[in-house]
């Protein structure tokens, strides 16, 4: 009898087996041929459905992962098109034309280190359909850029009978030159020269009782270093160095003086300044956010800063067209100050106008001093309290993106300390700049 009842169980676990894979094979075929159908018809969003619901019920296969990398693509949803690329790649390295699909995804939806980085893994005929043979090169990118800046007039009223010290910026440009260098590894170099003229208007009872003139000449040397760790992650590190001279200038120092003096008079004083920046930050692709935490440590002004900082940007439709980003910063500093440390908030949209032009509104809100900013490339060390910036960024690309034009407009809002008859007082005025670069990749 229990041999009877053995043979019985074995018959019908044979026939359960026997009717799950033919199950299976009819839901494949059925699979196979409805995605087959959307894929002909360009119906993107039902392939997608089908596919889902394909896999969740266990059934898989090469052309199912195609089909739907393809149809996100098509969709323009590039990171949600990455996973499906990415395993076709692993199993047939061989197949161009998905690695052609994954180069793109990663470019499109804004990860663009992996995108260079799996590109030096491609054969040398798609390298040179991408342009992307760095290699042999020791500077792969090359910009430059300019800064106009105006400011409200903020000199204070006083009575004939006070004394007023008061330092008032009426003047400021800003010029740079970067340089940009891929190595062979997973290492891309980032250098910027930079160089700062103006003139500030200046009364300080010290040297006299009237208004002179403050030369400003600032030098700037900032290098950055990113690694790229693994599919998504970055660790970016910076170091900048400001030299910043100031020259008042005795407007008496001219009388009596010709021609191949000496001009040991013409100065009240000459000063100065050393600052540096020590940046890092690390960065991490998640679906459609990256996320950041940044920390910056800075001399500036004989002040120390530490700025620690956490962001995330978020790519609703999958790729660049939009994006929505917010970082959240907080300053530290070993000096007195004249305003409540409160977090500093930084918010930007980006939208694709066109093809090849982005519009990119932004702002900052939160009261800082010696502020860095980007990265550390952007260091804000004049001595009065900043308060809040608002802009806009318009970003052009050309040349199959090997041409960058990208210009800026920002306005600030800072508050000037100064005294009157040795006291304290403060005025807020408003900044604006004008700000134009270009960037060529070779």
């Amino acid at each position: 009898m229990r041999k009877k009842e053995l043979i019985l169980i074995s018959v019908i676990f044979i026939l359960t087996l026997f009717r799950i894979t033919a199950q299976n094979t009819i839901n494949t075929i059925s699979v196979d041929t409805k995605t087959y159908n959307f894929y002909e018809q360009k119906e993107w969003t039902k392939l997608i459905e089908t596919g889902k619901e394909s896999l969740e019920n266990g059934i898989d296969f090469y052309y199912l992962q195609y089909r739907m990398g393809v149809a996100y693509y098509e969709l323009k949803k590039y990171r949600k098109a990455i996973p499906f690329f990415e395993k076709l790649f692993n199993e047939t390295p061989e197949d161009l034309v998905a690695a052609e699909y994954l180069y793109y995804s990663y470019l499109f939806s804004g990860m663009y280190e992996d995108a260079r980085l799996f590109g030096r893994t491609l054969p040398v005929s798609l390298k040179n359909k991408f342009n992307i043979n760095f290699e042999r090169l020791i500077f792969n990118n090359v910009g430059a850029e300019f800064k106009y800046y105006t400011f409200d007039n903020y000199e204070a009223s006083i009575e004939s009978d006070e004394n007023l010290d008061q330092r008032i910026t009426q003047n400021l440009w800003y010029a740079d030159l970067n340089l940009t260098t891929y190595t062979k590894g997973k290492f891309t170099l980032f250098q910027g020269f930079s160089y700062i003229r103006g003139k500030n208007k200046v009364f300080d009872s010290t040297y006299t009782d009237t208004a002179f003139n403050e030369n400003i000449k600032q030098f700037q040397y900032y290098i950055s270093g990113n690694w790229f760790i693994s599919k998504g992650t970055n660790v970016k590190a910076a170091i900048h160095y400001v030299n910043t001279k100031l020259e008042g200038i005795n407007p008496e120092s001219n009388i009596g003086q010709g021609y191949g003096s000496s001009g040991m008079n013409q100065l009240y004083y000459k000063t100065s300044l050393n600052g540096i920046v020590g940046f890092i930050k690390y960065t991490k692709s998640v679906s459609n956010f990256d996320i950041k935490a940044t920390v910056t440590l800075s001399y500036l002004n004989s002040a120390t800063q530490i700025l620690p900082g956490i962001g995330v940007n978020y790519y609703p439709l999958g790729n660049t067209n939009l994006y929505i980003g917010a970082e959240f910063l907080y300053q530290f500093t070993n000096k007195d100050i004249e305003y409540t440390p409160a977090p500093i908030v930084k918010s930007k949209i980006g939208v694709r106008l066109f093809k090849s032009v982005w519009l990119e509104p932004f702002m900052l809100y939160g009261k800082s001093r010696n502020l860095v900013d980007e990265d550390a490339f952007v260091v804000y060390n004049s001595p009065n309290t900043l308060n809040h910036w608002y802009g806009s960024n318009l970003n052009i690309n050309l040349k199959e993106n090997r041409l960058l034009l990208y210009f800026t407009w920002q306005k600030y809002s800072f508050t000037n300390t100064f005294q009157v008859n040795s006291f304290d007082k403060q005025v807020d005025y408003n900044m604006e700049t004008f700000f134009g670069g270009i960037k060529f990749r070779f």
